[in-house]
């Protein structure tokens, strides 16, 4: 009888440990940074669009598949993304709001979010979740 409760005990602990340490790692990795000074994750606060763009490549070695999305209307097809190139240079300069995918074409659980006024690059935001939220 005492043989059975304890496997029956770790049948029931091994799975909650499981799922107790999964959430912890969830948790450790999610990030959500907002930088308005200095420069974070490979950007300049102060840069000029250009000169973020150049910036891509930094990005490009770590996240090889990188793309930036951009929403430049309040409608649901107001937007594009664009591969995170030099050559993508002209179509970002019109816009002052990019999130730059670091997992791909519309993953958006991992990105960063550059935000310019003035031509000038003046937040960087900084988000990762390995989980959906509710």
């Amino acid at each position: 009888m005492k043989v059975a409760i304890k496997i029956l005990s770790l049948l029931v602990l091994i799975p909650i440990a499981f799922i107790g340490c999964l959430f912890l790692y969830y948790w450790l990795t999610y990030l959500d940074e907002t930088v308005t000074k200095g420069e974070a994750y490979g950007f300049i606060i102060g840069d000029s669009k250009y000169a973020t763009v150049e910036n891509f490549e930094k990005i490009k070695s770590s996240y090889p598949n990188t793309h930036v999305f951009v929403r430049y209307g309040k409608r649901a097809g107001d937007s594009f993304s664009i591969a995170a190139t030099l050559s993508a240079s002209d179509k970002l300069a019109k816009h002052d709001k990019w999130d730059v995918l670091l997992e791909g074409q519309y993953e958006f659980f991992n990105s960063i979010d550059l935000k310019f006024e003035k031509g000038s690059l003046v937040e960087i935001h900084r988000h990762r979740q390995n989980f959906e939220l509710p």
